[in-house]
Formats: C-alpha cells, sequence, structure tokens
C-alpha cells in the first residue's frame, strides 16, 4: 500500500479511492514495454522499407509489435487497477491497513 486516504469508522461515498497500490514497479514494467514496442515497431518499419515480399519475416515483426503493444495495453489496465475504489456509500469499519514502506526502490 502506497497511500491510505481513508480512516477507520469514516463515511465514504461510492468512487472515493480509498487506497493506492504501490506503482513504481509496474511504471517500470510499462517504461520497458514502451521501450520494447518501439524496438518493434522500427524493426517492422525498417523491413517494410526494404520493399520485401511477404514472408516469414513479415509475419514473425508482425507478431512481435502485436505482442508489444498487448503487453503495454495490459500494463496499462493493471496500473488503472492501482487505486481501490469504495464500491457503495457506507462506513469503514475495522481498519486494519498500513502503508508500507519497501527499501530498495
Amino acid at each position: 500500500i502506497d497511500s491510505i486516504f481513508c480512516a477507520e469508522n469514516s463515511y465514504q461515498k461510492k468512487g472515493v479511492i480509498l487506497l493506492s497500490l504501490d506503482k513504481k514497479y509496474l511504471l517500470l514494467e510499462i517504461e520497458n514495454a514502451n521501450i520494447k514496442l518501439k524496438k518493434a515497431n522500427a524493426e517492422y518499419n525498417a523491413w517494410k522499407q526494404m520493399d520485401n515480399v511477404a514472408t516469414n519475416e513479415q509475419l514473425k515483426l508482425q507478431t512481435g509489435l502485436k505482442s508489444a503493444e498487448i503487453v503495454l495495453q495490459k500494463l496499462k489496465l493493471q496500473l488503472e487497477k492501482n487505486d481501490i475504489m469504495m464500491p457503495f456509500d457506507g462506513f469503514i469499519t475495522n481498519f486494519n491497513l498500513h502503508k508500507r514502506t519497501t527499501k530498495g526502490l
């Protein structure tokens, strides 16, 4: 848990962010996925500029490009789920969460 935005026995409205999970590792993964996507895109574009006929190499490059796009989309969806929201209006009770500190990141 990176941040806690509510307190025990507090009333919260539906949709309010209650807590946020640590995003550092996920942001690094997104940065890495962006780099891989740029590399796959550059390789595919370089192949296209050579005016080659469709081959297994083209299929391999297209597949690598699409795969890199999917990985990036999945990571972005995960990032959106890092904030935990209140599912309905109500009180927060029996609250036993603490912000965790991680060393090294």
